[in-house]
């Protein structure tokens, strides 16, 4: 026998088939409304926590404010119209849990429209996450002093370097690859991932920054600035339970360039001391220093790439059609000078450390403008 909740899991698989006729103007965004509130009502017997729910209602109602923003609705008018899905995801909800879709449980869940642009930005925002992941694994241990003498040290940092270039290169396959798909995620699929109140708490839209990999990597490796933590505390909440377990631990531990000042024996705060360090340093320090410089340098070049997709795909070509997300705006709703201003960030952290390296690879580029 199928379940009420088992059959919301059955409709969801509409939802893409259904956007689209409200895009295209075959169906209304009143009656799509309607058709699922009525679907939603009929889900909230045998309700209990389930993450597959909480995504299904979630994207319902994102899918709902698009199309009643989009007619010129205010917004949160999508929990006006259907006032008891509020109450109905929160019960959802697993504890600990964010009471919606977020990134990680949207790249393994339904589609807001499918095809091509939504289908290539999943798999690449699931890779790139993944490679985060074993960035962080391989340099884990290097916030112990202990661990920057034993021989695999360089191992792990030229790793996570390798998995860092990687990343840039996928970076940059985004712009060549979603260039061509630009009205379909720029103008239609990034209109679904609408910001939400829910329980009197905000949550941002779907947002590949709320990735815990993405969001540990400067804290571990110890160049984020105070601008930086006050930024990424309050996405916390973007995360599902096992993945803020996941990011607090590595949070709360040392950083990699504070361990590095203590193997060293001073914090290597500027330019003039990493300087010094490079030259009264033992051998095998200074190597594994020039090792964790590259590592930095390479995340630089990697944020670059980074900003130079938001350039490509989003600010390239002003839009003509009508949108809900101004391509100015991240799904977060900050302007897109925030994300240059972290690249900023991590370019001055190349420059601070490029001199750890030695003379004859000073060369190495720290992150410019990649185009």
């Amino acid at each position: 026998m199928t379940t009420r909740p088992e059959l919301l899991l059955q409709a969801i698989r509409r939802l893409p088939q259904e956007n689209r006729s409200v895009i295209d103007g075959t169906l209304s965004s009143s009656d799509f409304t309607a058709r699922w509130s009525e679907i939603l009502e009929g889900s909230t017997l045998e309700v209990r926590p389930r993450r597959d729910l909480v995504v299904a209602v979630g994207m319902v109602m994102s899918s709902i404010e698009r199309h009643l923003l989009f007619d010129g609705e205010l917004e949160g008018a999508s929990w006006m119209r259907v006032p008891f899905a509020e109450a109905l995801i929160l019960d959802l909800t697993p504890s600990g849990d964010p009471p919606r879709e977020v990134i990680a449980s949207y790249v393994r869940g339904p589609d807001f429209i499918g095809g091509a642009a939504e289908w290539r930005f999943k798999a690449q925002v699931t890779e790139i996450s993944s490679r985060y992941r074993d960035i962080l694994e391989a340099v884990a241990p290097l916030t112990e002093p202990a661990a920057w003498s034993q021989p695999e040290a360089a191992d792990r940092l030229r790793s996570a370097r390798i998995w860092m270039e990687t990343v840039r290169f996928m970076f940059l396959e985004q712009v060549r690859a979603i260039e061509a798909e630009r009205h379909e995620f720029r103008d239609l699929l990034r209109g679904f991932f609408r910001g939400h109140r829910i329980g009197g708490v905000p949550y941002e839209g779907v947002n590949a920054a709320h990735e815990p990999g993405a969001m540990a990597l400067d804290l571990v490796f110890g160049i984020a600035d105070d601008h930086y933590r006050s930024y990424v505390d309050p996405l916390r909440r973007h995360l599902l339970a096992e993945d803020r377990a996941w990011f607090d631990q590595r949070a709360a531990g040392g950083s990699l360039l504070g361990t590095l000042g203590e193997v060293v024996g001073r914090p290597i705060q500027n330019e003039a001391v990493a300087l010094r360090v490079f030259q009264i340093a033992q051998p095998w320090i200074r190597d594994r220093a020039a090792d964790f410089a590259r590592l930095i340098i390479a995340h630089s070049a990697a944020s670059a790439a980074h900003m130079a997709v938001i350039r490509s795909v989003l600010q390239k070509d002003p839009s003509t059609t009508k949108t809900v997300t101004p391509p100015s705006l991240g799904t977060g709703g900050r302007p897109h000078e925030h994300t240059r201003g972290l690249l900023l960030t991590r370019q001055a952290a190349a420059k601070h450390l490029k001199v750890l390296l030695g003379p004859e690879d000073r060369g190495i580029r720290e992150g410019g403008e990649a185009g």
